[in-house]
């Protein structure tokens, strides 16, 4: 593996755990959650631009049918209905 890859694994994991740990009050847990946000783009980053990736057609194809899903579960089903759209979507 590269070692910019692994560095940036190395930071996601630890902007990981600092986010769980501000997930414990209500007053940082907005904080938290936009810190386990940012370690997964930096992991996610991290993966795309490894040397182990040759094509990238699978992955577009894969973010493409998501979106898809997921603005149709965000049109369809109103934000009154938040647990059938939570059940929904991690039945998928």
């Amino acid at each position: 593996m590269d070692s910019k890859t692994e560095f940036a694994y190395l930071v996601a994991a630890l902007l990981f755990v600092l986010g769980l740990h501000q997930l414990r009050a209500p007053e940082s847990g907005r904080r938290g959650v936009q810190l386990a946000a940012l370690a997964m783009a930096i992991a996610v980053a991290g993966t795309l631009v490894g040397k182990h990736l040759v094509r990238y057609d699978w992955i577009i194809a894969g973010v493409l049918i998501g979106a898809a899903i997921g603005i149709t579960m965000a049109v369809v089903i109103p934000m009154a209905k938040m647990p059938e759209r939570i059940a929904l979507s991690h039945a998928l």
